[in-house]
This record gives C-alpha cells, structure tokens and sequence, in this order.
C-alpha cells in the first residue's frame, strides 16, 4: 500500500461526483467512509478502539492486491474499530502528503499565519483582562482561583461582531486558499476534499467522541506534511474553514450543474430524474459512484481511458451541445396575411353587375380568361408552401444559431474564469520567486556578515595570544631579574 497516489488512482479508483464534477477516489477510501458514513459516525470511539488486528491485515490485502483491488467488496458487515483501521493504514501508508511540498509554506504563510496571529493578539488581550480582574480581587480581599498552568490552550470567545470582521478579514486568506488548491494535482486535490468533507461530518454526531482537535492531532502530519506543529495548525484551519473554501471552489461547477439539470429536465424528464440536484451539504460526498477500476495486466500495452479527464485541477465542467434547450418555433409577422390569401381570387374571376346581363359573353369570356391564366389556386398554394419551408428553415437556422451563441457563452465564462484562475497563479508564483529572491538575498547578506565577524574573531585570538605569548616573556624576565636580586642580598649579608 505504498505506491505513489497517482497509480492507486490509475489503477483502483472510483469515480465520484461531486458538486457536479467526477473525481477519481480509491475505492478503498470511498469504501470506508461510505460505511462509516452510514452507520458507524454515530458509535462511541470511532478511530480510538483496538482492532483486530489479523483482520484488519485480511482487508488490506483485500484491496492491496489486483486485479479488483477490492472493487465490489462490501464491508458493511466489518466492525467499525476494523474500517477505521483500514483507513488509517491507508493513510498512513501514503508515500507523500496530499498537500504539495511547494504549496504547505504559501499555505503556512499566506492563510494560516495570519488568523493566528490575530488568534495569539485576542489570547494576550484575555490574559491581561484577566491579571486585571485577578489583582482587583485580590484588592478587595475576594477569593481568587488558582490560574491553570496547563500547556492546553482554551478556546477563544469571539463576540458577533469580532466573528463578522474576522470573516471579513479572512476573505483574501479563503481566496488564495481557494487558488492553492487548484494548484494541486488533480488525485491530491479530490482525495483531499473528499477527506476534509467527510472530517468536518464527524464533529457533528458528538456521541463519536471525535472533535476536530483529536483529528487533526491523529491525521495532520501525515495529510499535510511539513513540520508537526504547522501541519496540525493548517488542517485546524481547513477544517475549521471548510464551509466557506468549499463554496469558493465549487460555486462556479455547482452552478453550472444545476443549470444543466434544469436543461436535462426540460429536455428528458426521464433523464433528468436519474441526477436528481443535491440539495443536502451533508450529503455532497455520497452521491453515486461509477465503477472504474481498471487492470494494471491489461494497461502495459495500451492505457485505458480514465472517466475523467486527469488534466482537470479545479472544479470547472464543460458544457456539452447536448444539454442546450431547442427554442420553440418563432411566428412570422407575415402568417397573419397567409390564411386568407388562400381564400382571395384572380381579378378575372370578379362578376361585376354590367357583366351579368349577358350571360353568355360572361361565360365566353371567363372560359377564355382561365385558358389563358394560370389557376389561381395553384399559384397560391404553391407561394404558401415555399413561404411555410422558408419559414421552418429559418426556425431551425436561429435555433442552431442561439444553441451555439449559448454554447459560446458557457465557453467564454468558463475560459474567463481559467485565465482569471491562472493570472492568479502566475502572481503567486511571481511573489514566491519574489520571496525566494530576496530570501536568497537575505542569506547572503547574513553569510557575508557571519564572514565578517569569522575574520574578526579571528584576528581577536591572534592578537590575544601575541598578547599572552608578550605577558610569558615578561614573566620569564621578571623571574630572572627576581634571581638576580637575590644572589645579590646573598652576597651582601655575606
């Protein structure tokens, strides 16, 4: 269970949708957490008890080994200590976080530092109101309660209005959040989303026992990556902040899927009542699965096609001709004057007064009159019919230029939206080299200055042992001349 996340999504996936987009999850995640969804989020000690341990290698190899990788096994009869076990090791196992190296430090830096700065700010503000309150009690000759000294860090009460202007102030760290995410290769990015989903599920069913503290303690350093304490800070923050990063990177695929919902309703009732709209937040990451696991035997010598396309690192689908609603049929302004020229006649065939005295030149003249003109029913019927094709023609001609004007429309937002996307990228990447250069810089200046006080030093301990070598042959003199004295008392008391 140590292959690289890529080839278990290659290999033994299954494709989810969510939010309107198909993902590639492992079927043994999806597996666990669609039981655990089900059933075992409501029982005491979840990913606390022991399992067994003998079947809990019996699952591993269940879904370590080709050529299903576990595909159809149904683990609803497992206990619940054994599931979460295996998603555990799953976890544990991986050979790199899901979060990109590259991408923790902007995640660190540009998100996460700065709500804790503002966090540690309002902790230092309460501590001091407190010592205030503690030394006026003590004044007044109060009880006061012995402060606890404990390493564990108390929740910090926000007011409404302190939790409405951090939300505010939060917004650009969610944005770039949001855009850290697209950066991410597309297997990390849907397991990652399909985890934190499932994580931020588990607080709400509180007999589990599990609080976003325990999992971000117990999944953190794995998930993240990068040192322990930071790692345990930024999935703290993702977790805590879920809500509003998932609308920032789903709002765009969510409104498209429910726009091609509606086109499908109207479409095909039949087909539109098979993807019904998920109206439920709860139920985003359990909609229903495709089966794709594909043989790693049969991909030596020609790669099958995956069910989505694996260049996708965002939430964006495309819209298809298919899904565009055909316009209803548009009435001319000349169909008012087609009925009743049906019903009009030839000049020739108008009986004036004068002409009917004379019956028989009447009847000469009229018989003369249709040998020589053309039927006038003929004539009209036929100009009807042209008028009625062109008119249908027409119909179909502004049908297929509205479909593609709408089809443009899509396309025009969507790539807006990639360039929009991939602007900010590039100013990111632009900053980090920024960052970098300077950092870069930074170190030089600081091995220069290190240099500096190297050769200083160096030049202290040479002049100090001069120093010490003059003070020794000064001694040695001052020895000798002490000698020299007292041969000399000797002498003289001789």
């Amino acid at each position: 269970m140590e292959a690289p996340l890529h080839d278990v999504v290659l290999y033994a996936s299954t494709a989810t949708v969510i939010e309107g987009t198909t993902y590639d999850i492992p079927i043994i995640v999806h597996a666990c957490i669609d039981v655990l969804r089900r059933t075992a989020i409501y029982q005491q000690g979840l990913f606390v008890m022991l399992p067994n341990r003998r079947r809990c290698d019996e699952l591993v190899d269940c879904f370590n080994y080709g050529p299903s990788f576990g595909e159809g096994f149904n683990l609803k009869g497992e206990s619940t200590p054994d599931v979460c076990c295996l998603l555990s090791t799953f976890l544990m196992a991986l050979p790199e976080p899901l979060i990109d190296p590259a991408l923790f430090e902007p995640f660190f830096r540009w998100c996460v530092k700065p709500s804790c700065k503002r966090d540690e700010e309002k902790r230092e503000l309460e501590a001091q109101h407190e010592d205030e309150a503690r030394i006026a009690a003590l004044r007044r000759g109060e009880p006061v309660k012995r402060r606890d000294f404990s390493p564990k860090t108390s929740p910090i009460k926000w007011t409404k209005k302190e939790g409405r202007l951090n939300e505010e102030l939060e917004k650009p760290q969610i944005a770039i959040a949001v855009i850290l995410f697209k950066l991410q290769p597309s297997a990390h990015f849907a397991l990652l989303v399909y985890l934190l989903g499932f994580f931020t599920e588990l607080p709400i069913c509180p007999d589990n026992g599990m609080t976003l503290e325990e999992t971000t303690e117990k999944f953190a350093e794995k998930m993240m990556g990068g040192p322990k304490v930071n790692s345990r800070k930024v999935m703290m923050w993702l977790l805590t902040r879920w809500p509003r990063i998932s609308d920032g990177l789903f709002s765009e695929s969510r409104a498209a899927y429910e726009e091609e919902v509606k086109k499908s309703k109207l479409n095909s009732p039949a087909a539109a009542s098979s993807y019904p709209p998920e109206t439920d937040r709860s139920a985003l990451y359990r909609s229903t699965t495709i089966s794709s696991v594909q043989s790693y035997e049969s991909s030596t010598t020609d790669t099958p096609s995956l069910v989505c396309d694996k260049s996708m690192r965002g939430p964006y689908r495309s819209m298809t001709s298919s899904s565009i609603v055909p316009h209803e049929p548009q009435f001319s302004p000349f169909d008012e004057d087609m009925t009743p020229q049906k019903e009009k006649h030839h000049p020739a065939f108008v009986q004036t007064p004068g002409i009917q005295s004379n019956e028989g030149a009447f009847e000469s003249d009229k018989g003369s009159s249709i040998s020589e003109c053309p039927s006038t029913s003929d004539c009209s019927s036929s100009d009807v019919a042209d008028d009625g094709s062109s008119l249908e023609n027409m119909t179909s001609v502004q049908q297929q230029l509205d479909a593609k004007d709408e089809e443009l429309t899509v396309r025009t937002t969507e790539l807006a939206a990639e360039s929009k996307c991939h602007n900010e990228a590039m100013q990111i990447i632009s900053d980090m080299k920024e960052d970098a250069r300077l950092s870069a810089e930074q170190v030089r200046a600081l091995r220069d200055d290190m240099k500096k006080i190297d050769d200083h030093m160096k030049e202290k301990a040479t002049h100090a042992e001069r120093q010490r070598e003059e003070d020794r042959q000064i001694i040695a003199d001052m020895k000798k001349m002490q000698k020299a004295l007292e041969a000399r008392l000797v002498l003289v008391y001789d």
